[in-house]
């Protein structure tokens, strides 16, 4: 996977939410628990779209395409944020490190068992891929 590191002017805020990659991934069933946030722009030009869920407070990142990213940073002098970047991840991953506590948290049978069969449906299109 590689890296790719965020431009100078990295936040993005548009009064529309732009949820086509946030579908793509999770599904009509699941996305009304999702927030839409903000789009940064990575140094070539590529919008990220960030989703944040509600229950778990963890974070999606897509792309146009529907690929996934995990965002890392460097400490900055003082506390403050360095380096920053986004490292493509597989969409199997960053579904189910977002959905993780979840169980733990408000879920309920019919939500646990929309998420699993998602799941199952992103594990099956990694192996075919």
């Amino acid at each position: 996977m590689r890296r790719r590191r965020l431009t100078g002017e990295v936040l993005k805020v548009f009064d529309e939410p732009v949820w086509e990659p946030l579908l793509e991934v999770v599904g009509d069933e699941l996305v009304d628990g999702w927030m839409w946030m903000f789009t940064v722009e990575l140094e070539d030009g590529t919008p990220l779209q960030a989703y944040k869920h509600r229950d778990t407070r963890c974070y999606l990142h897509l792309d146009p395409d529907g690929n996934a990213y995990d965002y890392s940073h460097e400490p900055g002098p003082g506390g403050s944020y360095g380096q920053s970047w986004y490292t493509e991840i597989p969409v199997l991953y960053a579904f189910a490190g977002a959905m993780w506590a979840w169980p733990a948290l408000s879920a309920g049978a019919d939500d646990l068992e929309r998420v699993e069969e998602r799941l199952a449906e992103l594990l099956e299109q990694r192996a075919a891929a």
